[in-house]
Parts: structure tokens; C-alpha cells; sequence
């Protein structure tokens, strides 16, 4: 729009949207109306805002929606444009326009135009429906039957074999495989995984083949978690069969993952692949226990269980100490052997646990090992794995590393009341304040848990007179608490 004096300069500027523009139609010389893809946000204050921020500007503006109309030429930004520029079909009955109403009316007469669509209301222009309820008076769509997908699947997997380019049919196939996911059709995913992954191995090394390989291989971790689920359901027939459908597509997403050409991003997948593995073995584990403590599973089933679950947790070990980089390959590999504790499948945590290269990280993993034998009553087991964990703190170089390492492990040995324990790992510190801090919280919890005399016993035996007061007073502090804590259990008020 422009004006031809600065008087009608002025009005056009003082004017607000379309309507504001009606009252200077002899001032306003028409312009051709070409509507732009991009829109002009506005913070309500400026020339032609609403002050919604979504609004339009007049005369070679859009609507301000990021899904305006064209003029003729191009789309309506949706991607679901209608056969015409007209009403489409799913606009409701009250606001189609009446017979014989002329869309623009109200407009000065060089501008109206009823078959531009830049000047029809957007919601008279609406696209179509394609989901949701029907609305009255339309025909309720028909529901499909799983024999109907079955067919609809094998026709869009057969459309994407056809398809020339490799990396396009990657994408077709990766995208059909989530879909056969969300659908529950696994072994339908299954195929079109299979064809992806060999179909991506013939792309060139890359940004692109990368890109590909990472979603393909979030994609199969997906559909291991659903053969996983469908393998503990009740209900399922052959139930194994989907433990060994989920360890096939593991083994090709680490196979897929290998060909990453970045080193971080392929550690990254190889250790994600891995950890997966573990997680979903967890699952299998609890759902084990839980049929057991309703006495739904008998002795052959649960060794059943047992052997895919030394296999997967086998697998995801394998498959972790191929992980390139170092960084990634301990952190997995600390997780592994935590799940297996959980699952209690303890020869593959301790597994796990040492194959972890660095001293550090491998002590840090063993007392975590530790801990979950101790609590499920495997004493001696536990002291065995707490000796080991002890001795490969006391190699680690570094002090600084060696204080966390040695922190961890007392912290885990006063949670168990392995008191003495503690204090003898307190001599992995190189410091003497370091070890005080760490006697201190051994003696407080201690006393904490009902045995001062023993803490005091211990501290006038083994610790330096000059240093027994201050463990002497970590004593007190932690009777007090025990004191305290025993009022609040029995509702008596503390003052």
C-alpha cells in the first residue's frame, strides 16, 4: 500500500487492520495484494498491530498464523490444501457465508476481490478433517481390523523396497517400522528394520549415512522394548521366541552402530544399545519376582527366565567392551553391573563390574556389587568383593581421585553397619584431617544406631589422644539423635 500525499500518509498510518482502512477509500490507491510466507509480529503498538502478536498487516501482510493462504500460486503452508480457494467441505454451517453474500463486502470497491483468498476470513478457508470424531451428519470412519493393517503394512513395505534412492528408502522403512511399533506389528517392524539396516550399509560414509544409522538404531531399541514387553505377558504363546526376536535386533543395532563414522556418536550408540539391553533383562527379572510371589511361575519356566537373562546381560557386556571410547564404555558398564545386582544375577555384575579397565571407576562399580550382595544376605560374598573393591582404590594414583573412591565406599559400608570395615577403609585417605572426617561419620552413626559404648571402645583403642575428643563428641551428637528419634516414634514432643 501506498498513499500519494503525506496527508493520506498520515491517515493511512492512524489506520488499525481492514476495517480502519473503510474509511479512507478515496485516499488509498489500490495496490496489487500479493501475500507473503513470512509473517510480521508485532508487539500491538506498532502500525497495523492487534497487540496479539499473531496479527495481520493489510495490503501485502499475512495473517500472522504460519499457515497463510497464497494468492492463486503456492499453498496454504499446512500441507493439506484444498482442490480450490474456496470454502472447503469442514467448515461448519454458521460460518459459511450466507446466498448471496459477497465475501469482502464492506471493502472499498478497487479492492474487493471474492476470488482472491488473501482477502477471505482464514477460518471460511480451513482445511479439510482428516482425524477425529465425525462430526454430525458426517459418516463415522470405518474401523480397520488387524488383518486390514497386516495388509495396509505389507503394501507400504512393498512401496518402500521400490523406492530408487537408498537414503529415501531408509528414511520410508525407518518410519514404517515406528509405525508397525505403535501398532503393535513386531515382527512386521522386525522385516523393515532388517531392510533399513541393510540398505544403509551401502551408503557412503557420512553426515548423511550418520543421521540414518542413529535413527535406526533408536528405532530398534524401541521394538526391543516391545518384544521384550510382549515376552512377559500373560497370555503369550512361545514367549522365548521374542526374548531371541529382541537379541537379534540388539546384535544388528550394534552391528549398525559400529558403522558410525563419528567415534563420540558411535560410543554413544554402542553404550546406549548396551544399556538398553540391561534394563529391559531388569524388566524381565521383576516380572519373574513378581510371578513368583503369587506363585504363577513354576521351576522349568523361571530357569527358562533365568538362562535369557544371563544371555542378555552376556550380550550386553559384549557388546559395551566395544564401545571405543572410555568415557562411555565405564559408565555403561557401572550401570550393567548395578542391574544385574538388582536382577541378582550376581556373577554378571561382578562380570561387569571388571571389565571396567581403570581402577577407579572398576571400585567404584565392585562396591556397588558390593552393597546389593550384602543386603541380600551373601555376607561373605559381600567382604570378599569390599576386599577387592579396597585394593583397587589403594592403586588409584591420584589422591583426589582416591578420596572420592575411598568416600563412596565407607559411605556404603556405615550404610550397611559394617562399622569396623569403615574404619579400616578410612586409612585409603592420605590425609589425617580427611580420615578423622570420615571416623567421625563412622563413630556418629554408630552411636546413631544404638552402640556408643562399642564407638567408644573402638576410639580410645585405636585413635591418637589428641584426636578423641573431637570422635568423642561425634559419639554424643549421635546418641542424641537416637534419643530423639525414639521420642518422635513414640509421639512424645521434643523440646
Amino acid at each position: 500500500m501506498k498513499s500519494t500525499c503525506p496527508i493520506r500518509a498520515w491517515a493511512l498510518m492512524t489506520g488499525i487492520g481492514l476495517g480502519g482502512m473503510a474509511q479512507f477509500g478515496a485516499d488509498i490507491e489500490a495496490q496489487i495484494i500479493v501475500p507473503r510466507s513470512e509473517s510480521y509480529p508485532s508487539s500491538g503498538a506498532s502500525f497495523g498491530g492487534t497487540g496479539t502478536g499473531n496479527e495481520s498487516s493489510f495490503g501485502i501482510g499475512t495473517t500472522g498464523t504460519g499457515v497463510e493462504t497464497g494468492a492463486g500460486l503456492g499453498s496454504t503452508g499446512t500441507g493439506q490444501e484444498s482442490d480450490s480457494a474456496g470454502i472447503s467441505e469442514g467448515t461448519p454451517a454458521f460460518m459459511r457465508p450466507t446466498p448471496g453474500m459477497v465475501i469482502g463486502e464492506g471493502m472499498p470497491e478497487g479492492l474487493r476481490s471474492p476470488d482472491n483468498p488473501a482477502l477471505i476470513p482464514y477460518d471460511f478457508i480451513s482445511p479439510r478433517r482428516s482425524s477425529g470424531p465425525p462430526r454430525p451428519g458426517e459418516p463415522a470412519a470405518p474401523e480397520l481390523t488387524s488383518e486390514d493393517l497386516t495388509k495396509i503394512y505389507k503394501q507400504l513395505y512393498d512401496n518402500a523396497m521400490r523406492l530408487t534412492d537408498p537414503e529415501v528408502r531408509i528414511r520410508a522403512l525407518d518410519r514404517l517400522a515406528r509405525s508397525e511399533i505403535f501398532g503393535n506389528k513386531l515382527n512386521e517392524a522386525v522385516e523393515a528394520i532388517r531392510a533399513a539396516g541393510e540398505t544403509a550399509a551401502t551408503l557412503p560414509n557420512g553426515t548423511i549415512k550418520n543421521i540414518r544409522l542413529v535413527s535406526l538404531v533408536t528405532t530398534s531399541t524401541n521394538l526391543s522394548d516391545g518384544l521384550i514387553r510382549e515376552s512377559v505377558e500373560e497370555g503369550t504363546e512361545d514367549r522365548y521366541s521374542w526374548v531371541d526376536k529382541a537379541k537379534g535386533v540388539w546384535q544388528r543395532a550394534a552391528e549398525l552402530s559400529g558403522m558410525i563414522t563419528n567415534p563420540d556418536l558411535r560410543s554413544e550408540m554402542m553404550s546406549r544399545v548396551a544399556l538398553d539391553i540391561s534394563e529391559d533383562a531388569q524388566t524381565i527379572a521383576a516380572k519373574v519376582s513378581e510371578y513368583e510371589q503369587v506363585n504363577e511361575i513354576d521351576k522349568e519356566r523361571k530357569a527358562r527366565y533365568e538362562q535369557s537373562l544371563d544371555e542378555l546381560f552376556d550380550l550386553a557386556i559384549d557388546i559395551n567392551n566395544r564401545v571405543p571410547m572410555t568415557v562411555w564404555r565405564n559408565e555403561v558398564a557401572e550401570k550393567i553391573a548395578t542391574k544385574s545386582a538388582l536382577a541378582l544375577r550376581f556373577d554378571r555384575a561382578l562380570k561387569a563390574a571388571r571389565s571396567i579397565r581403570q581402577n577407579a571407576p572398576r571400585a567404584l562399580a565392585l562396591s556397588r556389587v558390593g552393597e546389593a550382595l550384602a543386603r541380600y544376605d551373601r555376607g561373605d560374598q559381600a567382604t570378599e568383593v569390599f576386599v577387592e573393591a579396597s585394593q583397587i582404590a589403594a592403586a588409584v594414583k591420584e589422591d583426589s581421585v582416591r578420596h572420592v573412591v575411598a568416600g563412596d565406599l565407607v559411605d556404603r559400608l556405615i550404610a550397611l553397619g559394617r562399622f569396623r570395615d569403615a574404619r579400616m577403609a578410612s586409612y585409603l585417605y592420605g590425609d589425617d584431617e580427611s580420615r578423622m572426617k570420615a571416623l567421625g561419620a563412622v563413630a556418629e552413626n554408630q552411636a546413631r544406631r544404638g552402640d556408643p559404648n562399642r564407638a567408644v571402645a573402638w576410639i580410645n583403642a585405636e585413635i591418637a589422644p589428641e584426636h578423641r575428643s573431637v570422635l568423642i563428641k561425634r559419639v554424643q551428637d549421635g546418641a542424641v539423635q537416637a534419643i530423639q528419634s525414639n521420642l518422635a516414634t513414640g509421639g512424645d514432643m521434643i523440646r
